[in-house]
Parts: C-alpha cells; sequence; structure tokens
C-alpha cells in the first residue's frame, strides 16, 4: 500500500467531480506529499473540468447502463463495463492506493468494485438524497458512505446504516470566497445593476436555455435594473448570442469559474441538483428551481425541499414546452426581479451554515 496515493472514481457531470474536487484539495492541505488521480468518464467535460488541475486525470469507457428495452445499448454497456474493469485493476495493481473514494454514478462503480474486492479501503459520497442504482450497489461494498442529506439513510438497508455519516456537501473554499468585484470585472456586467444568473448545472440545460429565448421580450422591462448572466451549451451558444446581442444579457458557454458567478448572482435560475442545492445554500443566493423532469423518483425536487420550506427558493415545473416553462416564469421569476422586498426576504431567509465535509471526509481518507 502507498500511504500517499488516493483514487477518486467518478465523473459524467460536474455534479459528480466538483466534491471530489473540494476532497482533494483538502487532502493535499493534510498530505502535501499526495499523489491524487481521478478515474473519471470519457465524456469531453470531464476533461474540461479536470485538466486544469495538479491532478493525475484517466478516463474509463464505462457508460451508464440503459433501459433493459435497448439491448444493443445493454451489451455496449457491459462491453464497457468489462474494459473499464481490466483498466482498474491495472491501475489499482500498480499504484496500490491508500483510499479509493467513489463520488457517485456510473462512473465510480468499475474502480470502487475492484478496489473493494482487493480489500483496499473503500469510501462513497451520495450527493442526491434517494441513492441511485449505480450508488446501491457499491454501498454493499465500501467501508464508509457520506451523505449530503441526512434522511438518505432512510433509503439504505439496515444492515449498511452504521457505515453511514451525515457530512453535508463537500463544498469548494473558493465557492464562498469569491470576490464581486472580481466577478462584474470577469464578466463585464454593470456593478450597479442587480445580477441573474441562469445556468442548468455541468450539462447546460438546453430547457432552461430555450425558455429564455421565449423570454427576450420581457426582460427588455428589465434593462435598467438587472443584468442577466446566461450560462448556455455549445450547442445553444450562436443561437442565443444572436437572440440577446441588442440587450445587456451576457452569454457565455459553459463557467468554469462558478464561484465568481455566485459573487454577482443576487438571484438565479436553475435545476435542482444535489450540488447545485448546496452550493446555492452556501452562498445564500436566492433561487427559482427548474427540477429535471425525467427522474422518476422526482430526486431534484427533494434536493431543493429545505431550501423551498426555508422561503429561499421556490420550484417551477419544467414543462418541457420553452412557451409553458415561458409562462410559468412571468408568474414566478418575474415578480421577484421586481419586488426588492422579496427578494431580500429570500435573501434573509438563508441561514449560514458550516460547510466541513470536504474535511471530514479528507480527515477519514488520510487516518
Amino acid at each position: 500500500m502507498r500511504p500517499n496515493t488516493y483514487i477518486f472514481a467518478g465523473g459524467g457531470t460536474g455534479g459528480h467531480l466538483y466534491p471530489g474536487i473540494a476532497i482533494a484539495d483538502e487532502l493535499v492541505k493534510l498530505d502535501p506529499d499526495a499523489t491524487i488521480v481521478f478515474v473519471c468518464s470519457n465524456r469531453p467535460g470531464d476533461r474540461k473540468i479536470l485538466d486544469p488541475l495538479p491532478y493525475v486525470v484517466v478516463p474509463q469507457p464505462v457508460r451508464p447502463l440503459p433501459r433493459w428495452t435497448k439491448l444493443l445499448g445493454v451489451i455496449a454497456f457491459f462491453r464497457a463495463w468489462r474494459k473499464s474493469k481490466t483498466l482498474a485493476r491495472q491501475l489499482i495493481d500498480d499504484l496500490n492506493p491508500h483510499v479509493v473514494f467513489g463520488l457517485g454514478g456510473f462512473a465510480a462503480g468499475p474502480v470502487v468494485s475492484v478496489a473493494a474486492q482487493k480489500k483496499i479501503r473503500c469510501g462513497m459520497i451520495n450527493l442526491d438524497i434517494i441513492p441511485g442504482h449505480a450508488n446501491r450497489y457499491l454501498a454493499t461494498q465500501v467501508d464508509k458512505i457520506f451523505t449530503q442529506f441526512e434522511s438518505t439513510a432512510d433509503y439504505f438497508p439496515d444492515n449498511l446504516l452504521d457505515r453511514v455519516q451525515h457530512t453535508g456537501y463537500p463544498i469548494r473554499a473558493s465557492i464562498c470566497n469569491a470576490d464581486r468585484q472580481e466577478g462584474v470585472k470577469f464578466f463585464g456586467i454593470n456593478p450597479r445593476r442587480k445580477t441573474l444568473l441562469v445556468f442548468g448545472g455541468s450539462a447546460l440545460a438546453e430547457s432552461l436555455t430555450r425558455t429564455f429565448l421565449e423570454l427576450r421580450d420581457d426582460l427588455k422591462a428589465f434593462a435598467e435594473t438587472w443584468n442577466v448572466l446566461l450560462v448556455v451549451g455549445a450547442k445553444m451558444l450562436p443561437e442565443a448570442q444572436a437572440a440577446f446581442e441588442d440587450q445587456n444579457v451576457t452569454v457565455v458557454e459553459y463557467c468554469d469559474r462558478m464561484d465568481l458567478a455566485y459573487s454577482v448572482a443576487d438571484l438565479t435560475v436553475s435545476r435542482g441538483g444535489a450540488g447545485t442545492v448546496a452550493e446555492l445554500a452556501a452562498t445564500k443566493t436566492p433561487s427559482v428551481i427548474l427540477p429535471y423532469p425525467y427522474h422518476q423518483d422526482r430526486q431534484q425536487y427533494k434536493n431543493a425541499s429545505d431550501l423551498v420550506i426555508a422561503g429561499s427558493a421556490i420550484v417551477v415545473k419544467d414543462q418541457i414546452d420553452p412557451k409553458l416553462n415561458a409562462q410559468s416564469f412571468r408568474q414566478k421569476l418575474m415578480p421577484i426581479m421586481r419586488d426588492s422586498i422579496a427578494l431580500q426576504q429570500m435573501k434573509n431567509s438563508m441561514q449560514s451554515h458550516p460547510f466541513p465535509a470536504a474535511a471530514v471526509i479528507a480527515k477519514w481518507m488520510v487516518k
């Protein structure tokens, strides 16, 4: 065993990677000689997030398990799974890590399962309230399960409860410490206006972008009082830039400085991913949340429930049709933008909480 080598397994979305980055940053503080390896998916977004960081990156061919009705997809899944497990065995035999840590989702599976078979110390984090299929599978193999939500323990079998520890979400330190003036300069926005931040997580939800294209004329009424910072994917970038070229709407493709985006945001519109919800709470940013509509367990609604109960967020159903979504935003979002008192009340309802999860998990990994 190499006491200074740690493997993080996971990816596919930023929601899985960013908690690992927060933990890795804390690990380096505790163990300056640490060698940190991220075994991610082969999706381009993973490399976009990880390549700028001082950590080793190893992509793997693993892919999500499709519906069983899609036979060719299932066959491709098992082929990719076998290849990823072969890669995992080679990697673990070569590195003999101190700990392997799963970040949740399909990309964590091969490496964590191989490490468990080889009796390597393993942990994982479950970020959504309800564990997905991959995390339910891995939970039986790891030594420790960290959760963002306390109620997540209810979804694991009784014989696993002694492994479960509620820590909250591992927030990157930069998210809470960004400077607003730096953010204003970085995005080139007017510092005298409030700012509406619209983003769809690392998947950059096309649904949100199309909804705001429908709201183009409505946003003109707020030109004197609000900036709009619209984060879109590459597919929608040309259309969005053309639509808003004559307005004070700043359109950016992806955003690798979410710390600065939060620093300027007075109100956000976003999905309800576990990481997004945690970052909204940490930065005390009022929000309108449009949960991902295709989760059968409605997990993004559940993720956002604490913010809704506190009064710092409202949830709007994604009706798929941009015209219908735009109508919902006219009824739910626009009144908040017009009412500074209501916006301030949403902000005041947010409680300040410490976010020690990254440090707690790092200490467990090092010990």
